[in-house]
């Protein structure tokens, strides 16, 4: 809590015009030349509070409410830098979710061992699964259903977030490296059964690689969003 209230009082200074610390003044040397929604970092101080007890997460809106929190908020952060506008923003919110969501399927193991449980409990109760099923390192058919639900959830978010990739002046190629790297994490968790209570789903240096020229094809031609003509 103290090195979270810490931060928070660093941004509200660069916000200010006062900063103190060096990545303070970088903060606010970003200000004074992009309009950095002071929101996006209220929401993303929510989320870190989220983070600070034991996690348990009740819906699967309450999921999707904190993806947004502390990475749908960096995607609201980077358009203006990124030269985009209110379009480009929602979009990029979706690719914050999609990554974050990403990340929490990878490391559900990971994060049980500090007590956090991002997976929500009306999705467990459906499944069949139980916390202790989690702790007990058991990948049920049900959990196997729900990690299948969320990451289907998570690719339908990638494809509506990197179809904002035709409304960026700069910076696309690195966002669509970023975005499919991470896509890439799911592709891992799928051929693993969803086993990943034990172990950790990553890409290899040379899978990252093979991505670049998917990545400049992506920013060069941006996937259109569904339904779009």
């Amino acid at each position: 809590p103290e090195a979270l209230e810490a931060w928070w009082a660093g941004v509200e200074r660069a916000y200010r015009g006062r900063p103190l610390a060096e990545w303070e003044k970088g903060l606010a040397w970003a200000l004074e030349r992009w309009d950095i929604p002071f929101e996006a970092f209220l929401h993303m101080r929510e989320g870190f509070q989220t983070d600070l007890g034991p996690v348990r997460l009740g819906t699967e809106a309450e999921l999707l409410r904190y993806c947004y929190q502390v990475a749908g908020t960096v995607g609201r952060m980077m358009t203006p830098i990124a030269g985009g506008g209110k379009e480009a923003e929602a979009r990029a919110v979706k690719l914050g979710q999609a990554m974050q969501l990403t990340n929490i399927l990878r490391d559900v193991g990971e994060d049980l061992e500090r007590d956090r449980v991002y997976l929500p409990l009306d999705l467990l109760r459906a499944h069949g699964v139980e916390v202790e099923d989690l702790r007990a390192g058991r990948v049920t058919p049900g959990y196997r259903a729900l990690m299948a639900h969320l990451e289907g959830k998570a690719r339908a978010l990638y494809r509506e977030g990197l179809a904002g990739l035709g409304h960026l002046k700069v910076g696309r190629a690195a966002i669509a490296l970023a975005a499919l790297q991470y896509r890439g994490i799911l592709d891992k968790l799928r051929l693993s059964g969803y086993d990943n209570l034990g172990r950790r789903a990553h890409l290899k240096a040379l899978e990252r690689a093979l991505l670049l020229p998917k990545a400049f094809l992506a920013a060069r031609f941006p996937p259109r969003p569904e339904g779009s003509p």
